[in-house]
């Protein structure tokens, strides 16, 4: 019987093995790219939009747009950013109810200090912040349920108006203001992209809870579960670099603009 010839077979492992130090080259490349430097004063808008069901008015949308202003200090692919609320918007979901977030209540929220991750890919520089957790109007542990009655002693006076948890304000029809007494649990990750080193987008993932522990009118305590919109393009977030000299009074506008990109 006649040999077969094996040159066929070797010029295929010869391509096969250029390929694949082809392919080895080019993510070595990506990976080795030098990352953008990010350090400095940011300005950022996040919006949450989602919906709440009530048994009263059915699937409520809404939306929460926060405004911040945000230091970032990097080290390699690792960045520590320390924000500051600048604004903080409540949309609301009725036409004839508006929402308003006190300025006692912006005050006295804390800053929110945040880690986050960047990843060189053959898409770009991609930016990561994981699972955190921000609560208002009480202290409680993740595991833990959130309290639903005012004399829970995990609950506190947050913006220190003499009322427990954190204080929404209301008006229904501009006829008759109420506020209501609340805690508050957002979990959010931010998963984007940096556009160039001045800019920074990507969308939002988020879960939220909201217990009414009461109100300036009689109202029964209830716990909702706040459900993200089903398209995920409509929770997004942006951050755009600022000069430092920038405070959140001068970020206002920035942040208004953002918002409505």
């Amino acid at each position: 019987m006649r040999a077969m010839s094996l040159r066929p077979f070797r010029r295929c492992a010869q391509l096969t093995m250029a390929l694949v130090l082809f392919g080895t080259l080019l993510a070595h490349g990506a990976a080795s790219a030098p990352l953008p430097d990010l350090s400095g004063t940011w300005a950022a808008v996040e919006v949450y939009s989602g919906y709440l069901n009530t048994p009263l008015f059915g699937k409520l949308p809404g939306a929460i747009t926060a405004g911040f202003r945000v230091e970032i200090a990097q080290s390699g692919s690792a960045l520590t950013m320390s924000a500051r609320y600048c604004t903080l918007g409540v949309g609301s979901p009725l036409p004839f109810v508006t929402a308003e977030i006190p300025p006692a209540l912006l005050a006295a929220l804390r800053g929110v200090d945040r880690n986050a991750t960047l990843e060189p890919s053959s898409a770009g520089v991609l930016f990561t912040q994981p699972w955190r957790s921000q609560l208002s109007g009480a202290h409680v542990s993740d595991a833990d349920p959130l309290p639903e009655t005012s004399d829970d002693p995990r609950v506190f006076d947050e913006d220190k108006d003499g009322h427990p948890g954190a204080t929404l304000h209301a008006s229904i029809a501009q006829l008759l203001d109420v506020d209501l007494y609340l805690v508050i649990r957002l979990r959010y990750r931010l998963s984007g992209s940096v556009v160039s080193p001045d800019r920074i987008d990507g969308l939002v993932e988020w879960t939220g809870e909201i217990v009414v522990l009461g109100g300036s009118l009689p109202v029964l305590p209830s716990h909702h579960v706040a459900h993200p919109d089903p398209d995920p393009q409509k929770s997004w977030f942006v951050l755009v670099r600022v000069d430092p000299s920038c405070d959140c009074a001068s970020l206002a506008t920035t942040s208004t603009d953002l918002a409505n990109r």
